[in-house]
């Protein structure tokens, strides 16, 4: 239950999303894979699975998510961590000085949610909590897509600026996650921080970044939001070739990545043994220990491709792990730099 004074986080158990129009948000995880596996007995609410991870879209008036969703628009109003006894994980998050959610009685595991980043659900639930919420859903199995999502790698907050070590230090406290990846991009004006905090054992992770100025893109997220929160959810695949074409078909829309990328690949990441062409035409991201950038000596390398927005300004990435244990600030600066030359050789 507890590792020396914290909680001990086991997985990642679901995610919460919430909006006003629960039709829409349902097939907009369909378009991801996930498949609708049961609707809740009474209230408005549709549990989504694909792999091992569970998405709640709740569309249920008078509810914490429904009023978050009022707050922020179609947003992700919670997040759950698996803990091998609530009662005692919350007492002893209390203890540690972790508050109560807003409208904790109104959430989806009452007695079970603390407040979260931007007032979201932060909820600690064991098996018999877990199980008592699938009791509440008509639950069928369902069939996986071609390369599902198989699990959660991260979940990245944003936050006001100043708020930034405020969090990082509540989860390193709170669960004593471990800071595992510190990067900061672009400058003063447009720029952002962002650090990444994991469990033990690689149970959960949670990045949170904060603007570096008004321009940033981080700013404009919480200016559009509304407020700080859940900027957007990264989705482990172990065939991510597979599940970007997957995707594509469905009508998922990635990022445009620049030629000039890929024609700076094979000398950033030598030795990569991937195939450039495919990453191209599918606009598939890679980097590696080769970048210098991954802290891992061990770690070899990354594959990641992101959405646009989905749900408000919220979007997915994907992203597949061949030892790599960072989070692509080196295509962070590849990118930037290819953008760069594009525009030089537009000018010319």
């Amino acid at each position: 239950m507890v590792q020396g004074e914290a909680v001990d986080v086991i997985d990642t158990a679901f995610m919460e999303f919430a909006s006003r129009d629960l039709d829409a948000l349902v097939e907009t995880f369909e378009r991801l894979g996930f498949k609708a596996a049961g609707r809740h007995r009474a209230a408005r609410m549709v549990w989504m699975q694909q792999g091992g991870v569970t998405i709640i879209a709740n569309g249920e008036p008078g509810t914490h998510g429904a009023r978050f969703a009022a707050a922020h628009g179609p947003a992700c109003a919670g997040m759950a961590f698996l803990v091998a006894d609530s009662a005692d994980a919350i007492a002893t998050a209390r203890g540690l000085g972790a508050e109560s959610a807003i409208d904790a009685a109104s959430t989806l595991a009452p007695g079970a949610a603390l407040r979260g980043i931007g007032d979201s659900a932060l909820y600690l639930v064991d098996g018999k909590a877990l199980d008592t919420l699938k009791s509440q859903f008509e639950l069928t199995s369902v069939a996986q897509p071609v390369a599902p999502f198989l699990r959660i790698d991260h979940v990245t907050h944003c936050v006001h600026p100043g708020h930034m070590a405020e969090w990082v230090a509540f989860y390193k406290r709170i669960f004593g996650f471990e800071e595992v990846f510190k990067f900061v991009a672009g400058d003063a004006q447009n720029g952002f921080d962002t650090v990444a905090v994991r469990a033990p054992g690689n149970a959960a992770c949670v990045t949170v970044i904060e603007p570096m100025g008004a321009a940033s893109q981080i700013q404009a997220f919480i200016d559009e939001y509304c407020g700080e929160g859940i900027q957007h959810l990264a989705l482990a695949s172990g065939d991510l070739y597979r599940t970007v074409e997957r995707l594509t078909n469905a009508g998922i829309d990635f990022l445009p990545t620049p030629a000039a990328y890929y024609a700076a690949l094979d000398e950033r990441v030598p030795g990569h043994g991937e195939d450039v062409a495919e990453l191209q035409r599918l606009n598939m991201l890679l980097d590696g220990a080769n970048t210098g950038e991954n802290p891992d000596a061990s770690a070899r390398l990354l594959l990641q491709i992101f959405t646009r927005t989905m749900v408000g300004p919220i979007f997915f990435e994907a992203i597949q792990r061949k030892g790599d244990t960072s989070f692509g600030e080196g295509n962070a600066k590849a990118l930037f730099e290819a953008i760069k030359r594009e525009q030089q050789s537009e000018q010319v």
